[in-house]
């Protein structure tokens, strides 16, 4: 295995000199490979002895699943191997059972969703394919008191439907949702007792697909729904995983949809399911998992460009935030300038110490283990000043934004600005002259009021020449 850099790319050195006080810091790392194909992790649980496990496979001609038993030092201690079925999310029964989704491959292009049981032996006690429950889309919901919820989406009605089932594989109930127009519904998660799911809403006219999140209860009523009409630069997003605060408001991870090359974003939802604010992520990113890192902070992973063009690798990343949506750190894989196969993390859970982590995902053709730490570091309040050699101008944060974003640009000497925005069409959005200005780092704060959704270019025209950055506006 290649070594792996871990580059902070996000602790700016705002004026007076502010510091970042949490780091995300990598206790260790491990990768774990078979013969029969390339592996990826999908999903990973505590099993109670201070030791996961998790399951992922291999998409090839063999199509192998694996389950995975990791200890705290992130060493692989038992591994098991599932012919011909790719299990993608995993539950622990109360008698260590193993309760898994994923999918069962006959052939490198043909795949069935499937759920079932899997026991000490490694047999299945039951396997449930379609036609039996049709077919199915999303994660399964644990709803309590031993049973589960799947979204059916089999093409017998245009009505979708939620499978309920027990830990015995028997259905105990079934519930239309003809309240829900949205299309390719699934669910992202279980909020205590309502269910979040997903999908797309296609009533408009303009053929764009926006992303689309609702809330249910246990017995199908629509409590609210979110449509995250956000513009025209908005194809169709993916909300990937949700978590409930104690206020009962929740906040959503998705993957990037914008036809520009946005991020993915981080949004949060009030009980109502009004949005309180939306954050944006690096440069093409998706947020795959979230989790709870106490202290009203919470850590996302999934992937990213390595650099901000759009013919980079992805490659994987994890964002550290807040629960007023400001990132506190970043921390983006580096390797290779071009990895063939990406590098991702799909999966991040908390140990039971919650400054402790590990995700699970791919590196290269490897399944990829990463144990993760945040803590605080002590910086010097009163740094000696340094003169830059050259100007830079960093990366807007947040990207893509909701209100306001901000740039913070350094100069080798004293010389006079000048920053204009411009929006696609060339027409000139804003023009300010600022004078001559020190060296040193200075900050660009950007107000969207009176514009639209959108990309946009900010440039910072000095004697030396003019930077630019792209910053897309999401309202």
């Amino acid at each position: 295995m290649k070594d792996m850099l871990f580059t902070l790319l996000f602790c700016l050195f705002l004026p007076f000199y502010a510091y970042c006080e949490m780091v995300i810091d990598t206790l260790w790392q491990t990768t774990f490979s078979i013969e029969e194909s390339p592996l990826i992790l999908f999903d990973i649980v505590s099993s109670g002895d201070g030791e996961w496990i998790a399951v992922g496979g291999g998409v090839s001609d063999s199509s192998t699943g694996v389950v995975l038993r990791i200890n705290e030092n992130g060493t692989v201690t038992d591994t098991l191997l599932l012919p011909a079925f790719i299990p993608s999310q995993v539950f622990i029964l109360d008698n260590n059972d193993l309760l898994l989704d994923g999918y069962e491959y006959e052939g490198r292009r043909h795949l069935s969703p499937a759920v079932g049981r899997l026991v000490d032996d490694g047999t299945f006690l039951w396997f449930h394919s379609p036609p039996q429950w049709g077919s199915h889309r999303g994660k399964l919901a644990p709803i309590g008191n031993g049973q589960f919820a799947i979204m059916d989406t089999s093409r017998e009605s245009d009505t979708s439907k939620i499978i309920y089932f027990n830990g015995e594989g028997e259905i105990t109930d079934t519930l239309s949702l003809p309240e829900i127009d949205a299309i390719e519904l699934s669910i992202i998660g279980y909020t205590g007792s309502l269910i979040g799911l997903t999908g797309y809403d296609t009533s408009g006219n303009d053929g764009l697909a926006p992303g689309w999140i609702g809330v249910v209860d246990l017995d199908g009523n629509l409590l609210w729904d979110y449509n995250d009409s956000l513009g025209t630069s908005v194809r169709n997003r993916r909300y990937q995983d949700i978590i409930r605060l104690d206020d009962g408001s929740i906040i959503v991870g998705s993957e990037y949809v914008d036809l520009y090359g946005g991020g993915g974003i981080k949004l949060h939802l009030n009980d109502h399911g009004e949005m309180s604010w939306l954050s944006g992520g690096p440069y093409l990113s998706d947020f795959l998992s979230v989790t709870d890192a106490g202290e009203n902070n919470f850590l996302t992973v999934g992937t990213c460009l390595q650099r901000n063009m759009i013919d980079y690798p992805e490659t994987a990343c994890i964002v550290l935030f807040n629960d007023d949506g400001e990132t506190l750190n970043t921390v983006i894989m580096e390797d290779s300038l071009w990895i063939i196969d990406r590098a991702s993390l799909n999966c991040i859970i908390a140990n039971e110490d919650t400054s402790r982590f590990i995700a699970v995902g791919k590196y290269e053709n490897s399944a990829w283990i990463l144990g993760i730490e945040i803590g605080e570091v002590s910086v010097d309040n009163n740094p000696e000043i340094t003169i830059p050699t050259q100007i830079t101008l960093s990366k807007p944060y947040p990207n893509p934004f909701n209100s306001s974003t901000h740039l913070i640009y350094t100069l080798p000497e004293q010389l006079r600005i000048n920053i204009s925005v411009i929006d696609l069409l060339g027409r000139q959005i804003l023009s300010i002259d600022h004078g001559l200005q020190t060296a040193g780092t200075h900050r660009i704060n950007f107000n969207s009021d009176g514009l639209t959704s959108g990309m946009y270019l900010v440039y910072v025209e000095t004697s030396y020449g003019v930077i630019s950055r792209r910053i897309v506006l999401l309202k």
